[in-house]
């Protein structure tokens, strides 16, 4: 009995001990509670807003997830609804949109919404996540001022393909945050300005301009865009007035090739960072 007892004490200590080992708080999970803490964080945060530009969350080469916002359908829907390309695919998908005859089932529409508000949403979560790190301050606007640039440049764009589309300023976390109504074009277009214009004043670290990461210019430019487009939209003199002011803000920092093959170079990897480059995306790891 004094045996059967004394085991029991043991294997009751022993159980304490195990209970205490296994309950230890892991230490290789990444979760929304403990990331966004450090500077190396928010450089990853802000990273991943390319990475939604350029791979996507995608599962795999024939998955309609495979692709980001810049290699799916950006390019080609508005090339095959002008009449700069013609389309000789037999899709019904591809028919449809040469015809203008497009309904919610379409794939490659439905792919472009999805990849927009993919990629803003990481821009918002940048832009809700980031201020309250303890880091290097001109660094720290850099990277707000790259979620913003990015942020403005998809609503313009995709007022530009819909016209009124819901209006996201916070992360969505679930399906009943994304269900929201379109807000009308005329509201969106200040939110792209503001954008714009913080993105243009607050990019001051050098270390990530160029080579893939937007430069204040960039901004500058795209305002230009912005300016005119509303300005003709609302008959605003004051926007295109603007328009012309920003653009030749930047005209003279981005002097173009005059050479006879200048516009095939563009089209080329030994054209890539040249002088005419206003913003361009790297889609390549093992390019420098």
């Amino acid at each position: 009995m004094k045996k059967i007892f004394l085991f029991t004490i043991i294997a009751y200590f022993s159980l304490i001990s195990c209970s205490k080992f296994l309950n230890e708080e892991p230490k290789g999970s990444v979760t929304s509670e403990n990331f966004y803490r450090t500077e190396a964080d928010a450089i990853a945060a802000t990273n991943a807003i390319y990475h939604l530009l350029i791979a996507g969350m995608h599962d795999g080469l024939w998955d309609e997830n495979y692709g980001g916002l810049f290699f799916n359908r950006f390019w080609d829907l508005p090339e095959v609804m002008s009449d700069n390309m013609v389309s000789r695919l037999s899709s019904v998908e591809w028919i449809s949109i040469s015809d203008f005859d497009i309904d919610e089932y379409n794939s490659h529409v439905r792919c472009l919404w999805r990849d927009f508000f993919q990629t803003i949403n990481v821009c918002n979560t940048v832009i809700a996540k980031v201020p309250p790190i303890e880091m290097n301050e001109t660094l720290k606007k850099q990277l707000l001022a790259e979620a913003r640039f990015i942020r403005g440049m998809c609503y313009f764009e995709l007022t530009r393909f819909w016209g009124d589309v819901p209006l996201h300023l916070v992360p969505t976390t679930s399906i009943d945050e994304a269900d929201i109504p379109r807000s009308p074009a005329s509201e969106i277009y200040p939110v792209v300005i503001e954008d714009l214009k913080f993105a243009e004043a607050n990019m001051n670290y050098p270390e990530r301009q160029g080579y893939g990461y937007p430069f204040p210019e960039s901004a500058t430019a795209l305002l230009a865009r912005v300016y005119l487009t509303v300005g003709v939209k609302q008959s605003n003199r004051e926007y295109l007035k603007l328009a012309v002011q920003k653009a030749d803000e930047v005209i003279p920092k981005f002097p173009m090739d005059m050479s006879t093959d200048s516009y095939r170079k563009l089209f080329l990897l030994s054209g890539r960072y040249n002088s005419e480059r206003i913003w361009e995306i790297n889609f390549s790891k093992t390019l420098s």
